[in-house]
């Protein structure tokens, strides 16, 4: 899974631009973030087909990056987020940024950049 964050002006149709890019591909998008500030701002995408939204993105002049995000699978119910995130950071695991991509059939489908996912990974197997 992959985390998309694209420049753009703030101004009004930015993100109207984004979403018909992308809709004209075919590409379903299942995350979104926004936020603009005086002039610029950036949306952050995920999507389902990873490889359509990078080549519609260049080819479409967007100044975007890509991230890997790591995947976390956790019940839906109170609390079982705090308790996988304590173990982060107990294991000293820095969290940049945190998505929540889904929720179904009492899961809850998370997404997450981190800082050093190696150890990440680690912490949250114990």
């Amino acid at each position: 899974m992959k985390e998309f964050i694209i420049n753009l002006k703030n101004k009004p149709g930015e993100l109207a631009r984004v979403c018909d890019v992308l809709g004209k591909q075919g590409v379903n998008i299942i995350s979104l973030y926004g936020e603009g500030e005086q002039e610029s701002g950036r949306v952050i995408v995920i999507t389902a087909d990873e490889k359509t939204t990078e080549k519609a993105l260049a080819q479409n002049g967007f100044e975007f990056t890509a991230n890997e995000i790591m995947p976390l699978r956790i019940a839906d119910r109170p609390g079982e987020l705090a308790k996988h995130i304590y173990k982060l950071a107990y294991h000293q695991v820095n969290i940049n940024r945190i998505y929540l991509v889904d929720k179904k059939n009492g899961w809850a489908e998370l997404g997450m950049i981190v800082e050093d996912p190696k150890k990440a990974e680690e912490a949250l197997k114990g």
